[in-house]
């Protein structure tokens, strides 16, 4: 029952947003085994997050090319008509591009550039969702909020929730694309969360558990 604080306008003041569950238990470590990334390392502690301490995670794409299935992942199982919103911030490194999905075989989601901050370009399906909506939020310091929001409407289904890296711009027209790595190369991460409503609320930090 502690308020929260707004200071995205440089003055504090109070935020005042419905009670949401981030059930993302690792909100910023993406090393932890809550999270799947084939072809990928996470490294911690990287760079310099939203927080403005150094807790944000590099992705980098291994030594090859691939297709990324999944990229840093996580699963879920949906509840038919209920609204879900996944965010997560990001930021350009060696690399500038990436795609951010919520899905399984079907999935919505987008292909974006961290470097001139723009969405390039989306995929949708409507076989299982409705309501579909996209942001890409600027935050101070070149970072992004991602945020993908649906409604499900199919019951008991396992869906792919997260983010992956390229080196070229993706032209896919699903969360499907071939990346190129050199196993140093990446972008860097922070700040995951899933939460039951329409749209992203404020970061919930979590850290093994999902946080009310």
């Amino acid at each position: 029952d502690i308020p929260r604080i707004d200071y995205t306008n440089g003055e504090p003041s109070i935020l005042l947003e419905p009670q949401r569950q981030n059930e993302v238990t690792y909100s910023n470590d993406y090393t932890d085994s809550s999270w799947s990334h084939p072809s990928l390392t996470v490294t911690s502690n990287q760079a310099i997050s939203p927080e403005g301490i150094q807790n944000a995670d590099k992705l980098v794409i291994n030594n090859g090319t691939f297709t990324i299935n999944g990229g840093l992942y996580v699963s879920r199982t949906s509840t038919a008509n209920q609204d879900v919103s996944f965010s997560i911030f990001a930021k350009a490194g060696q690399f500038r591009y990436g795609t951010i999905a919520y899905g399984s075989n079907s999935a919505n989601g987008f292909h974006f550039d961290l470097e001139d901050g723009v969405i390039l370009s989306t995929f949708t399906s409507t076989f299982n969702y409705t309501n579909i909506g996209y942001e890409m939020i600027a935050y101070p310091n070149g970072w992004y909020r991602l945020v993908v929001s649906t409604t499900e409407l199919q019951q008991g289904a396992g869906r792919f929730i997260g983010i992956r890296p390229h080196n070229t711009i993706p032209t896919s027209t699903n969360n499907n694309y071939n990346s190129t790595g050199d196993g140093s190369s990446g972008i860097f991460v922070y700040g995951a969360q899933i939460e039951v409503g329409s749209y992203a609320t404020s970061l919930i930090h979590t850290s093994g558990s999902a946080v009310t």
